[in-house]
């Protein structure tokens, strides 16, 4: 793929699509992104999604290997930059910082230890290897030949597919299951949360993440969300996630959100500094209440909290019995 075709789709390669979760075609608001594709906000349930978007037999084009070696992500805003040295089991860097994700289930879930685990959209698999060493018996499921090949390299139990082919083989197969920054490139939301129910045992937990639509509305244009990752197609808030959640037999467990807010960034001066802080304090106290900031600060979570404005969104699902 070329970057003029990263960059901007031509015609007969987008189709107009329906609100994937209730059917709808009316609008409540428009964004326009940074490359110029417009996100439509459904006027009955208030998902957010790419409207139109590019075809479904054209979305693999976005995880090719350019999308994992750092070439997308310096040239496009799109993809990662991942460790590809085989012989690395991601566990040599940072090994007393745990992933957030490891944190909420070991802290908050009882753990990995003896644990059928899944992590749909392992990319290369360094998250695996975490997993592994918090005792679960870890797999990896993911759309892109060439990650998946990668991580088989490291030794990894990876497969190459999609999550409705995989659920199909594999029902009621494991206690956790961990979607990182994936619901968002997905086909349909609410498929992949049907699917992700059929993968998991009764009580079996699924833990995602995804940035907060809910931070468009105070930054429209300007939120970080609309000026990077631009292979995302849905946008989503913690309010349409657990009504998806409800409809596909899974039920919300926790959720928190990131203390970055997902706002521009400007250079400035120290008193430029001190008014954008006292703006940001007073938005906090306006929307959440000073007693629940002082609640959250007691909780002591770290980069993390539950007021619900930050950039990305943790939660927890359990599959209902």
């Amino acid at each position: 793929m070329n970057k003029y075709r990263m960059k901007k789709w031509l015609p007969e390669e987008l189709e107009e699509i329906p609100c994937d979760f209730c059917g709808s075609r009316e609008v409540r608001i428009e964004f326009r992104r940074a490359d110029g594709m417009r996100v439509s906000e459904c006027a009955v349930c208030g998902l957010g999604y790419l409207n139109p978007r590019p075809r479904a037999d054209l979305i693999q084009r976005f995880y090719e290997e350019d999308y994992f070696t750092g070439v997308a992500f310096d040239t496009w805003d799109s993809g990662l930059k991942l460790n590809l040295d085989p012989s690395k089991s991601g566990l040599e860097e940072k090994e007393k910082t745990l992933p957030r994700s490891v944190e909420i289930v070991a802290h908050k879930f009882g753990g990995f230890q003896n644990k059928d685990v899944l992590e749909i959209g392992c990319a290369t698999g360094d998250l695996l290897f975490k997993i592994k060493n918090e005792g679960g018996r870890a797999r990896g499921l993911e759309i892109s030949d060439f990650a998946s090949r990668f991580a088989r390299q490291r030794g990894l139990d990876v497969k190459t597919g999609t999550i409705d082919d995989f659920a199909s083989r594999n029902p009621e197969a494991f206690d956790i299951l961990i979607a990182l920054e994936v619901i968002e490139h997905v086909l349909s939301p609410t498929e992949f949360m049907k699917f992700s129910a059929q993968l998991l045992r009764p009580n079996g937990l699924l833990v995602m993440s995804t940035p907060n639509y809910r931070c468009a509305k105070r930054f429209g244009k300007e939120w970080f969300g609309f000026n990077a990752s631009f292979e995302h197609i849905y946008f989503l808030s913690i309010e349409i996630l657990k009504e998806i959640s409800i409809k596909r037999m899974l039920e919300l467990e926790w959720w928190e959100t990131s203390t970055y807010s997902g706002g521009p960034i400007r250079s400035g001066g120290f008193l430029d500094g001190k008014v954008k802080n006292i703006a940001e304090f007073c938005f906090v106290v306006k929307n959440i209440g000073f007693l629940n900031i002082v609640r959250n600060i007691h909780r002591g979570l770290n980069s993390y909290n539950q007021l619900g404005i930050g950039h990305t969104i943790f939660a927890v699902f359990r599959k209902k019995t």
